[in-house]
C-alpha cells in the first residue's frame, strides 16, 4: 500500500525560539545552524565545535545565496523552496568561499518553522570527509600505478628472457622447411645444424606431436597470424610452446617459430618473480631494439658490460653508438634480420662507456608483436681460440724451413720479405677459420679491412711450396 504524503509538522509554537534552537542544534548535531527569512536573509549564525572558515559571523544580513560559490547558488533556491513548500528539504551539498582562496564543501537540510516562520538550517563541514576521499582516491591510484608498473616490469623481464633463452627456427613458408637456426635451437633439439636446415621444424619432436605442428604451421600461412601450440621434445619428452609468426623477408614469406621450453618455474605462481631473478643473474648481456637498432631494454649484464649504472642513459640511442664499426656491423646485422629473422655477429668490437674495446659475438631474432617489430640481441664476450705454443702447424713449419734453406742465397731484406709474406698468410688463414669462413669477422679480429685480408690470402708467396687451401670465403 503506497503511503500519502508524511503531513508537515505544526511548528509555529517554536518559531520566536529560532535563534536558541540554532545554538543547541549547533553544539549537537552540526558543525553550524542559520536562521533565514522567508526573504532568503540569514538572521542568525550558531557555530558548533569545529568552527567554519569561511567568515560566517559576516553572514548575517546578508542573502544565504550569496555565501556561496555561483555553481551551488542553484542549490540553496532549491533547498528553501523545498522548505518552504513542504516545511524540509532535502539533504544537499554546497560550497562556500574561504578566507584563504579555497572552497569548503558543506551539506545542508533545512525545516520551516511554522507557517510564515523562519527556516531553520542545519549543516556539516565536509572537509574531513573529502580529505578521506581524497585518500581514498590517492591511495587508488597508488595501486593501480604500482600495479601497472608491475605489469610492465613483468612483460620486459620476460622480453628480455625470451631474446636470451627461446630458440628460433627460420621456416619457408611455401615448402615449410628450415631455411636457419639458432644457436638455442640445436641446444633444445638435440640435433646438428646440418640436420636441421633443409629439414621439416618437426624434426627433434615428438612423433604424435608432429601432424599437429605443421598444421598450425599451415594456419598461420594461411591467415597472416601469429599462431601457437603445446608440444614435447623428443630428447627428453619435456613440454615446449611453439608459436609461428609470419613475417615477410627480402624476397619470400618465412615464418618465425619459436620454440620456448615450459620448465617448473614458468609454469609455478611465482613464474614472474622467477623469471626476474633470472634475468636480473643472467651472465649474457641482452638487448632489445626497435627495428632501427635503437635501445628499448637492457639487461643488467649488458650495463656491466658497457660501464653503465642506469638503463635510461640507453633509452633512444642506437646500438651503432656501441659498436667499434657501427655504420657496417649495425647494417649487417639490421640487413640480415630483415631478410632471413636471425642473425649473427662474430668478433664484433663493443666500445664500453670508458672506450676500452671488447670482442663480442652477437645473435640476433625478430621479436614480433602484433605489427611492433623488436630484435632480441644477446651479446658474449668473443671466445679466442688459442694455438698451442708448443709447435708450429706443419704448413708453416715448411715453409719458415724453405726460407731458412735460402740463406746465403739472398739477401737478409729478401728473407725478411719472405717470412712477412708467410707469417701474413698464415694469421689470415687463422683468423678466416676462427672466424667460421666469415671474411668480414676475420678482418677484424686482425683488424685490417676486409680486402686487405683477401690481399693476404692470394699474395704469392716468396718460397715454392705447397699451399693449404683457405676456407670458403662468405
Amino acid at each position: 500500500m503506497t503511503k500519502g504524503p508524511t503531513k508537515p509538522l505544526d511548528l509555529d509554537s517554536l518559531s520566536h525560539l529560532a535563534p536558541e534552537l540554532a545554538a543547541a542544534m549547533a553544539a549537537i548535531a552540526s558543525d553550524i545552524a542559520l536562521v533565514v527569512g522567508t526573504d532568503g536573509i540569514i538572521r542568525n549564525v550558531a557555530l558548533g565545535r569545529n568552527p567554519v572558515d569561511a567568515a560566517p559571523a559576516t553572514w548575517v544580513g546578508r542573502p544565504w545565496i550569496d555565501t556561496v560559490t555561483a555553481d551551488t547558488r542553484r542549490k540553496i533556491e532549491q533547498l528553501l523552496s523545498e522548505a518552504n513548500t513542504t516545511g524540509n528539504s532535502q539533504r544537499r551539498e554546497v560550497s562556500h568561499p574561504s578566507q584563504s582562496g579555497d572552497t569548503i564543501p558543506m551539506t545542508y537540510a533545512a525545516i520551516r518553522l511554522g507557517t510564515g516562520g523562519p527556516v531553520l538550517v542545519a549543516g556539516r563541514d565536509l572537509r574531513a570527509i573529502a580529505a578521506i576521499q581524497q585518500r581514498f582516491l590517492d591511495s587508488q591510484q597508488e595501486m593501480e600505478r604500482t600495479y601497472w608498473s608491475t605489469r610492465q616490469a613483468e612483460s620486459r623481464y620476460r622480453i628480455l628472457f625470451q631474446a636470451a633463452t627461446d630458440a628460433v627456427l627460420v621456416v619457408d613458408s611455401e615448402s615449410l622447411k628450415v631455411v636457419d637456426v639458432n644457436a638455442a635451437a640445436i641446444r633444445l633439439l638435440h640435433l646438428e645444424r646440418d640436420q636441421l636446415i633443409g629439414a621439416s621444424p618437426a624434426a627433434g619432436i615428438e612423433s604424435k606431436s608432429r601432424r599437429v605442428l605443421e598444421e598450425m604451421l599451415i594456419h598461420a600461412r594461411a591467415t597472416g597470424n601469429l599462431a601457437e601450440i603445446r608440444v614435447r621434445i623428443n630428447a627428453d619428452l619435456s613440454v615446449m610452446a611453439v608459436s609461428a609468426t609470419p613475417f615477410r623477408g627480402e624476397k619470400e614469406m618465412l615464418l618465425l617459430v619459436r620454440l620456448s621450453l615450459l620448465t617448473d618455474y614458468r609454469r609455478s605462481t611465482d613464474a614472474d618473480f622467477r623469471i626476474s631473478g633470472l634475468v636480473e643473474n643472467m651472465t649474457d648481456a641482452v638487448v632489445i631494439t626497435d627495428s632501427g637498432g635503437r635501445f628499448l631494454m637492457a639487461n643488467p649484464a649488458f650495463l656491466q658490460l658497457c660501464e653503465l649504472s642506469a638503463e635510461a642513459q640507453l633509452r633512444g640511442i642506437s646500438l651503432g653508438a656501441w659498436l667499434g664499426n657501427a655504420k657496417d656491423d649495425l647494417a649487417t646485422l639490421l640487413a640480415e634480420i630483415r631478410y632471413r629473422g636471425i642473425a649473427q655477429l662474430s668478433a664484433a668490437t663493443l666500445l664500453t662507456r670508458s672506450g676500452k674495446p671488447v670482442l663480442v659475438d652477437l645473435a640476433a631474432a625478430l621479436l614480433t608483436d602484433g605489427e611492433q617489430e623488436q630484435i632480441g640481441i644477446t651479446l658474449r664476450h668473443h671466445l679466442r681460440t688459442e694455438a698451442p705454443a708448443s709447435r708450429l702447424p706443419a704448413a708453416l713449419t715448411k715453409r719458415l724451413a724453405e726460407v731458412t734453406r735460402r740463406v746465403g742465397d739472398v739477401s737478409f731484406t729478401d728473407l725478411l720479405a719472405s717470412v712477412t709474406e708467410i707469417a701474413e698468410h698464415h694469421f689470415a688463414l687463422a683468423a678466416l677459420e676462427r672466424a667460421h669462413g666469415d671474411r668480414n669477422a676475420a678482418a677484424r679480429l686482425l683488424g685490417v679491412a676486409p680486402e686487405d685480408l683477401v690481399r693476404r690470402l692470394d699474395a704469392p708467396l716468396g718460397v715454392a711450396e705447397e699451399s693449404e687451401e683457405p676456407p670458403v670465403l662468405h
